[in-house]
């Protein structure tokens, strides 16, 4: 087909040559049918493109990472004059693979394809034919058309939800031993019991001061009640690329996201309060109370997008403001800088346990006095949650 196309244009220039030279009307004769059999394939195959007919679907269109779903796709050529050759592209989620249709049509026929689309990765995807090459019958015109600027052509749209598998036990040190309590008292200004005291702090409201004592030790006390608080997590996830780019960067984020999802599932199964958040431009908690309702963040965790801005230690100072004793904080990135492990240090005073996970950190970054968690693209994360170092 190649030298059909060779030779048909190589001959124009010669035929007109003896045309000019010999003045004969049969060279001119022979050009000017060149150039309309030229126009008539351009204008076939445009036309082709306006009236492109063909059905597209996912058997799927929400899956998890690691599974498949298949795509069918169904072309059918629905005019009298045949399609020689057809090259179309096909977007997956996979970034390595490189899926072409060739085949060719005959007038009022069609052809169905499936394609296994693997997901390794979670997220958000547009999958389906891209680009179409059309040749005619003739050999001598290709014409490229890219289907998504069409206005009749939409794409099969395919979400994958990143693994969510309960750990056996998630790490905690001596001091993180209350990390995960069934509930956790909290002293009130009232409450039907009086657990004991302590000294007055400003603020304190006058009628919790216990008097008896505050005499008998020449200093103000205040009594101390028992109630039972809802526990809380909250889980922020660093949402820059932190350099990262391709499929670097969609193996991050997803490993990244099957740890949060991880940690909110163990949370809520254990009856507590659990919300996720992003250091995204806009930022805001998705808040789930049960295991019952945990579909707002596993969705919220296949649809999160990856920045090149960071905003993490900005959005941890605005998302924790109001947190206080009852909220165990977890904090994911990739590399931690000073000031972020100096915050969060500061927040192990006041919270009930600050644990900091770092996804592929190849410096391996040390602190004695944070609690950390290392997990790497590829590890077993339930697992690699049961183990600090």
């Amino acid at each position: 087909m190649r030298l059909t196309r060779i030779f048909y244009y190589g001959l124009m220039p010669v035929v007109l040559f003896f045309g000019l030279y010999t003045g004969l009307t049969v060279f001119y004769t022979v050009l000017f049918m060149q150039i309309l059999l030229l126009c008539a394939v351009f204008f076939i195959d445009l036309w082709t493109v306006k009236t492109f007919r063909y059905t597209q679907m996912l058997e799927l269109e929400a899956i998890t990472a690691g599974s498949s779903t298949v795509l069918r796709i169904k072309i059918a050529n629905e005019k009298p004059i045949p399609l020689s050759l057809m090259e179309i592209d096909v977007d997956v989620v996979s970034m390595r693979e490189d899926i072409k249709l060739v085949f060719s049509l005959a007038p009022f026929s069609e052809k169905s394809f499936e394609i296994d689309v693997k997901a390794p990765y979670r997220g958000s995807y547009e999958v389906g034919m891209t680009v179409v090459r059309l040749t005619d019958i003739f050999g001598l015109m290709t014409l490229r058309f890219d289907m998504r600027n069409q206005s009749f052509y939409k794409m099969a749209r395919l979400l994958v939800y990143p693994r969510a598998e309960e750990p056996g036990a998630v790490a905690a040190r001596v001091w993180d031993a209350k990390l995960f309590g069934a509930s956790y008292l909290k002293q009130a200004e009232q409450g039907d019991g009086i657990s004991g005291m302590r000294s007055y702090r400003p603020g304190d409201s006058p009628k919790r001061i216990h008097w008896k004592n505050s005499v008998k030790h020449a200093e103000l006390y205040v009594k101390q009640y028992d109630i039972t608080l809802r526990e809380k997590s909250l889980i922020i996830l660093d949402s820059c690329k932190r350099g990262l780019e391709g499929e670097d960067a969609a193996y991050y984020a997803d490993t990244m996201c099957q740890c949060a999802a991880s940690l909110a599932l163990y949370s809520l199964k254990r009856g507590r309060s659990t919300g996720v958040a992003a250091a995204a431009p806009v930022s805001g908690i998705t808040q789930c109370e049960s295991t019952h309702d945990f579909a707002p963040i596993h969705t919220w965790l296949a649809k999160l997008e990856y920045f090149e801005e960071d905003r993490l230690i900005r959005t941890l100072e605005i998302l924790t403001a109001g947190e206080k004793e009852a909220c165990s904080l977890f904090v994911l990135t990739r590399h931690p800088d000073k000031q972020l492990i100096s915050i969060l240090k500061e927040m192990q005073i006041y919270m009930q346990s600050v644990t900091l996970i770092l996804i592929d950190d190849e410096e391996k970054s040390q602190n004695e006095s944070l609690h950390t968690l290392y997990i790497n693209t590829g590890d077993n994360v339930p697992l690699g949650l049961g183990n600090f170092t």
